[in-house]
């Protein structure tokens, strides 16, 4: 992977490339890329947690939720997840869903690894009406329009950003280039206008020396999710902080970092192709090119606030049993404990809720239905 990169920046104009080329083949090079090669690189064998990993109870507090919603906004059950990874989430998602009954769903499951995507076909009973496709693009093409629920989780952290800074009130983009021994290193380049935009856009000021994650994938990605959905709920979890955290201290340097063996790397440009590159992701942005697609946003909240007022996941507690510490219920506990705890994913990771072409009267009663769960908690 190092190599293929290097003969990028070798046979480059300016000998280096934007951040966002290098994330884009570290991440997703079709053959030796960190997420499209054939190994496992979540939970407790891999790089870094998600929920999923956790345990089945996220899937099965989200799969209530997923009937809750789809009854009250008036949508078929038809899920399209982006970024399904290894499958696991769909997979139990699913399997709670047939536990209870639920008559066919449509699965949609959206993942670049050609192996994930295989691996889960084969396991996924056919009565589900199992999708999968390379890319939400891809799934357009093929699909006139969608109704029904867009889920993603730490999806949008995993896309390949700009990187700008501030040097005395003139912003710079970072690229990568290679120093005399080959190895990559960041280096300045003049800030293309298609950054400074976006910057005054979004009205960003950098205090000096500060730098920042620029995510102009958002709009392709919500072009695609505007094009394809005739009418849904969007569901996104995601780690991610609000225009007025950017002056905090903690983010001068930016939040594109590194796991590895779930040790957090400060420095991307090392074990290329073999480690997570990851960045927090902005939400005005997000909010803003959705509303100007006709995407609504009801809601932004953590994650902790969300599971226990929207997924109700108290509710799968069990009852404590100080003999049997290890004993299915106890882990089970625990890992609920996990998701909402605060020092953790519970407020670190934010969910971000949005409809499409929904009604106002069924969006109204989709908010007081929650308002009035919140109360009670």
């Amino acid at each position: 992977m190092k190599e293929i990169i290097r003969n990028l920046i070798r046979n480059s104009d300016e000998y280096a490339i934007p951040y966002d080329t290098f994330i884009e083949q570290a991440l997703y090079h079709p053959a030796h890329g960190y997420y499209t090669k054939e190994h496992e690189v979540f939970g407790k064998e891999g790089d870094f947690f998600t929920a999923s990993t956790t345990g089945s109870v996220f899937a099965e507090v989200m799969a209530h939720y997923f009937i809750r919603a789809a009854n009250i906004l008036q949508l078929p059950l038809n899920i399209l997840e982006l970024g399904g990874g290894n499958g696991r989430f769909a997979k139990q998602v699913l399997a709670t869903l047939e536990k209870y009954e639920v008559e066919r769903v449509n699965y949609i499951f959206i993942e670049k690894n050609l192996y994930s995507r295989e691996k889960v076909q084969q396991v996924v009973p056919k009565q589900w009406g199992f999708q999968s496709y390379q890319s939400i693009h891809a799934f357009n093409e093929d699909n006139i329009h969608f109704e029904g629920i867009v889920f993603s989780n730490e999806f949008l952290d995993a896309q390949p950003v700009s990187v700008v800074v501030n040097r005395g009130d003139l912003l710079k983009e970072i690229w990568v280039t290679l120093d005399e021994s080959g190895e990559f290193v960041e280096v300045e380049r003049k800030c293309s206008q298609q950054l400074l935009e976006w910057i005054e856009k979004y009205q960003i000021n950098l205090a000096n020396n500060q730098k920042i994650e620029v995510p102009l994938y958002m709009e392709p990605i919500l072009n695609n999710i505007s094009g394809v959905v005739k009418k849904g709920l969007i569901i996104t979890f995601d780690y991610g902080y609000q225009s007025e955290e950017i002056k905090h201290p903690s983010r001068k340097d930016g939040s594109l970092r590194g796991y590895d063996h779930h040790q957090l790397k400060p420095n991307v440009l090392k074990n290329v192709g073999n480690m997570d590159i990851t960045h927090h992701v902005l939400w005005e942005p997000w909010i803003e090119i959705g509303h100007e697609k006709d995407i609504k946003t009801l809601s932004l909240l953590n994650q902790s606030r969300f599971l226990q007022d929207y997924g109700r996941i108290l509710d799968y507690l069990g009852t404590n049993d100080v003999n049997h510490p290890f004993s299915p219920e106890a882990k089970r506990n625990r890992t609920i404990m996990t998701l909402i705890n605060g020092e953790w994913m519970g407020n670190m990771l934010d969910v971000c809720i949005q409809t499409k072409g929904v009604n106002d009267s069924l969006t109204n009663k989709f908010i007081q239905k929650y308002e009035k769960e919140r109360s009670r908690t």
